[in-house]
């Protein structure tokens, strides 16, 4: 593992891009513009020449607001201390980040390094990211739920419990997750990896943000540390297992379409199926359509009069029975 000089600390660049399936229209009368999502048209107000060059960029890929030619003399007056309150561009730039929010990548680089180390990408519509305050000498850990796997090459972090995927692009930030089984602080992270603690701070906050990782008290006995997801009555009863297969089941926080899709069917020759098993056969009869209007019982009727009597009859289920119920 390289070791960078702790007193050598990079400049964190935040970096901002739309989700894949985003495009931004402009509406016909040209007062506002339109982001066509997988959740549905955002209406955006601001419909200004600021607003429109910068989605531009966006869609394009990961991009600091150092790199937006319309915000970056604005921004850098504003970070210089030079003005008190932000300027009135960077303000309407925020504004409609946040109107997107469900929408935008948010992804985290360093300086004089190529592409983002991580990015946090929302994967449901109540996805909102937040950076949290200065975490300092509390301890993190990685929530029990978070899993690790790898996706067209690239390693992601998810989590049955959170809004957002996290994207792995650089080693370090792959480090700084291997590092998080247990209960420790930035402090002691840093002097394990061997890399400035500002650097480790930036990567544990977008990972917090992302709820990949738990931020917990060292109150507990003898000072241990103590998370509120080990305690939390609504958790205890779900292993990671089963939480991950109760979310990926049903629409709700999840990237990519649910239900069947058959990813690999492409990859299969034609004709290919599943060879039938040997044995006997028994054709089974399907019942006629009118057959089952005319003898069918209504909605109605089986809410309302049908019942389990619980006699059986000693007669055997004969084929043709056997066929309809299957039908």
């Amino acid at each position: 593992m390289p070791v960078r000089p702790t007193d050598s600390v990079p400049a964190r660049l935040r970096l901002w891009s739309l989700g894949e399936d985003v495009l931004v229209e402009v509406a016909p009368g040209g007062d506002h513009l339109v982001a066509l999502t997988q959740w549905g048209e955002i209406r955006i107000d601001d419909a200004s020449d600021v607003i429109r060059e910068s989605l531009a960029r966006m869609s394009l890929g990961p991009v600091s607001v150092e790199n937006l030619p319309v915000l970056r003399d604005s921004f850098l007056r504003w970070r210089g201390g030079n003005q008190v309150q932000p300027t009135e561009p960077w303000v309407r730039f925020r504004r409609v980040l946040e109107t997107l929010g469900n929408s935008v990548v948010q992804s985290l680089g360093f300086e004089h390094e190529s592409g983002p180390a991580l990015s946090v990408v929302p994967v449901s519509r109540q996805a909102r990211f937040w950076l949290p305050k200065e975490i300092g000498p509390r301890p993190v850990r990685l929530s029990r739920f978070t899993s690790l796997r790898v996706d067209r090459g690239v390693r992601v972090l998810e989590s049955p419990l959170a809004h957002h995927r996290v994207l792995l692009h650089r080693p370090l930030a792959g480090w700084v997750v291997g590092s998080l089984a247990g209960s420790v602080t930035i402090p002691e992270l840093a002097e394990l990896l061997g890399q400035p603690q500002p650097v480790v701070a930036e990567i544990v906050a977008y990972l917090v943000s992302s709820g990949m990782m738990l931020v917990g008290e060292s109150d507990g006995p003898d000072g241990a540390a103590r998370f509120a997801e080990d305690t939390d009555p609504d958790l205890a009863p779900w292993s990671h297992h089963d939480l991950t297969f109760h979310g990926r089941t049903r629409t709700g926080p999840q990237h990519g379409p649910g239900g069947g899709s058959f990813p690999a069917v492409d990859r299969r020759p034609d004709g290919r199926r599943t060879p039938r098993p040997a044995g006997p056969r028994f054709p089974l009869r399907a019942p006629e359509f009118a057959e089952l209007i005319a003898a069918d019982p209504t909605v109605t009727e089986a809410i309302e009069v049908s019942g389990s009597p619980g006699d059986y009859s000693a007669e055997p289920v004969s084929a043709e029975q056997l066929g309809e119920l299957l039908f």
